[in-house]
């Protein structure tokens, strides 16, 4: 009997470690990344690329991921320069001040024909189309116009450039029998095609051809208008729109019907789309319905994701202004995934109404009722999720966190809330009531912990709009966005505790044209969640330092940085920067090494790369390589500012120098054909991009003949003379040697 009973007693332990391990799952909380108007696109390789209404007035930033959740800054994949934009309203907001209406870059969307993908993007309220053979640019247009015609009228009372035609939006959609289809949107008064509206967002369409990129004939036509005869299918939407009958034409915030997207269920068609002004918490996303891509479409506009807004779901924290969505799929194919941002308004989650100061990104399960009716909502259909869920079916957390070492008290350290716009340093720092700057987080966690950055992180918050300090306290810190790709925005950071960053996108300033991360003898981890978005006009990525650092008046990359007292960091204290994710200007394998200043410095200070982290090193022009009896004999230009230099050997660190010549011992005559080229370094790391390479011509083959004789020594021997080849005879000897047929 006892050893039935122990065997019961083992079956039901299995059980319960069963259960609870399968209970174990992953979960996420919206929201995901920061940003507005997101288009998921989700390539052949399983790899999900989002782009946003991000990049201001310089273009667009792209994000990757594989799971949806976990979303990494790569950058700008276009930038103003590389596409039409209208030369004579820049040149009329320019002339006004009008800065920020310059461009407006808004709302992009990529679609992948062959192999092209296609990015249709809006800049000054009118739509051009880029290309690119990657998903994360550079997307270039070298057209000569927007694609639809319009006139520019004058300047409104603000100085801004006004022109007719404006239409924004773009979202391309291909049919089951190959017919792609280009649905815009209209802003204001827009005639085209015998169809005409002069007030309000409205949404348009047509067949479109991608390889003269214009429209089908007769095309595009009025789909979908603005109005008011919504049916609402969740309770909780309050249509609160000033548009009424008094006032039929008059264009309010809420005379909108924006970024559309196309969905296809059991041969009908959904054209869904936003409603509302996205300032407002009732922006909310409906649909209508077809037979056609082309409608007649459904008078009746149905919601299908909308907040919550007379507070009846309690348990489902508010998440305001749901809107301008894109769609895509999970990991293994299986659930519908809508993307749309949203916002909270005011400091206060549960606040309605306000400006809307930064809107956030979010994703839940959509799709299809019995009866055909749309939802959206994983916890509550027809409101967003932002409590804790599931991660869409087939995904898994990839990022670890590695708290080891200086960093494994963290898990039992307090927390404290940052944010940086609706925060305020008199607050108790929690997530409801939180902190403003980094500085009173410290001043809350004297023997460390963690500090959640919930917002957009600036350096205006600190004692200078340069200039970022996190204080020495008496413990570790962790640096963390409360969901991904958070932007930290700086141009000058003085690191003086052990902090590990996680779920960080550092968006450097430049001060002199370089933007430094200076690790002041500490430890320091860039984690995994870590990303950099480069300057978009200068390509310019952080330069991350430790060890001696020197802060001088003199001219060049070492003045000004708003270094307290622009002094210098003079100890060396063992210190190791650690660096598993991101992409940086000056990073080193080994360690942080001499500056021209001090000469040889830093010699305890150890950088370690590992992870995904990536290093740019200085474009240079490329090196002048001849061959001789002792290698590969390499000069090239000096970089200002570069007292060293890397060489690479068919794409392969072979070296460094101090001089502005290097010898490859490496290289004997006769081996194979091999490419050099050489990048600029500061204190022994790269700061830009590899020169281009020069291959070495080993035959000695200077006029190209095919053989290597007498002409060859000639001409080598007039290089030496003129001063144009550093070549010895006796290296011309050995090199015609074993070349000479």
């Amino acid at each position: 009997m006892k050893k039935y009973f122990a065997l019961f007693l083992a079956a039901l332990t299995l059980g319960v470690m069963f259960m609870i391990g399968a209970s174990a799952v992953d979960t996420f909380t919206n929201p995901v990344a920061n940003g507005a108007d997101p288009f998921v696109f989700k390539d052949t390789d399983g790899t999900y690329y989002m782009y946003l209404t991000s990049g201001g007035a310089y273009g667009y930033r792209v994000y990757s991921s594989t799971n949806l959740v976990e979303w990494e800054s790569q950058g700008y994949c276009l930038r103003r320069d590389d596409v039409y934009t209208d030369p004579e309203i820049n040149k009329l907001n320019s002339e006004t001040g009008a800065t920020s209406a310059i461009y407006n870059f808004w709302a992009p969307e990529v679609y992948k024909e062959g192999d092209t993908y296609y990015m249709i993007y809006t800049a000054q309220e009118h739509l051009g189309i880029a290309t690119s053979d990657s998903p994360l640019g550079p997307f270039k247009n070298d057209a000569d116009s927007y694609l639809i015609p319009y006139t520019i009228t004058g300047r409104n009372s603000e100085g801004t450039a006004i022109s007719t035609q404006k239409c924004i939006d773009g979202h391309f959609y291909k049919d089951d029998d190959g017919t792609l289809y280009l649905y815009i949107v209209s802003c204001g008064a827009f005639s085209l095609n015998g169809d005409s509206i002069d007030h309000g967002n409205n949404i348009w369409g047509g067949p479109f051809d991608l390889e003269t990129l214009t429209f089908a004939s007769g095309y595009p036509k009025l789909l979908v208008e603005h109005d008011n005869k919504n049916e609402v299918t969740y309770p909780g939407w309050i249509n609160t729109s000033s548009l009424s009958l008094i006032y039929p034409n008059r264009y309010d915030g809420s005379a909108v019907a924006e970024g559309p997207e196309m969905l296809k269920h059991n041969g009908k068609y959904y054209l869904t789309f936003s409603q509302d002004g996205y300032t407002s918490s009732q922006y909310s996303v409906f649909y209508v319905t077809a037979d056609s891509p082309m409608g007649p479409f459904s008078s009746k506009k149905l919601a299908f994701i909308t907040d919550d807004q007379l507070n009846e779901d309690t348990d489902n924290p508010h998440l305001y202004g749901a809107g301008h969505h894109s769609f895509t799929t999970s990991p293994d194919g299986s659930e519908l995934i809508i993307v749309y941002h949203a916002h909270r308004s005011g400091t206060d989650p549960n606040e309605t109404g306000g400006t809307v100061e930064e809107r956030r990104i979010c994703i839940d399960l959509a799709g299809f009722n019995d009866d055909g009716t749309f939802f959206a909502g994983r916890e509550t259909k027809g409101h967003p999720t932002a409590t804790a869920q599931v991660l869409p079916s087939g995904a898994t957390l990839t990022r670890k966190q590695n708290l080891t070492g200086a960093f494994a008290d963290i898990p039992s350290l307090p927390t404290v809330y940052v944010a940086n716009k609706d925060g305020n340093d008199s607050a108790e720092g929690t997530k409801d009531a939180p902190l403003k700057t980094i500085t009173a987080a410290c001043a809350k966690l004297a023997n460390g912990g963690t500090i959640i950055i919930t917002q957009q992180y600036a350096a205006s918050g600190e004692t200078s709009a340069d200039y970022i300090d996190i204080p020495a306290v008496n413990g570790p810190l962790m640096i963390k966005g409360e969901m991904s790709a958070v932007p930290f925005s700086f141009k000058f950071l003085s690191v003086n505790s052990d902090v590990y960053f996680d779920n960080i996108s550092f968006w450097p300033g430049t001060l002199s044209n370089i933007s430094v991360i200076e690790c002041n003898f500490n430890n320091v981890v860039m984690g995994e969640g870590v990303s950099c978005i480069a300057q978009p006009t200068r390509k310019t990525f952080p330069v991350l330092v430790g060890g001696y650092w020197w802060s001088t008046n003199t001219s060049g990359v070492y003045t000004n940085f708003n270094y307290a007292n622009n002094a210098a960091v003079t100890k060396d204290v063992d210190n190791t920067i650690t660096v598993l994710s991101g992409t940086w200007s000056i990073a080193t394998e080994k360690s942080v090494k001499s500056t021209a200043q001090i000469g040889t410095s830093a010699p305890s200070s150890t950088l370690v790369i590992g992870g995904d982290a990536k290093i740019r090193p200085a474009k240079m022009s490329a090196p002048n390589v001849i061959a001789s009896a002792d290698g590969a004999k390499l000069t090239f230009k000096s970089v200002a500012n570069a007292p060293q230099y890397v060489i690479y050997k068919d794409g392969e660190v072979v070296g460094y120098t101090t001089e502005t010549e290097y010898l490859d011992t490496t290289w004997t005559p006769g081996d194979a054909a091999v490419a050099y080229s050489v990048a600029g370094y500061v204190n022994g790391a790269c700061i830009g991009d590899a020169s281009d390479a020069t291959t070495l011509d080993y035959s000695a083959d200077i006029d190209s003949d095919g053989d290597v004789d007498i002409a060859d020594v000639i001409a080598i021997l007039g290089q030496v003379l003129n001063g144009t080849s550093d070549a010895s005879l006796r290296d011309v000897l050995v090199v015609l040697k074993t070349t000479v047929k």
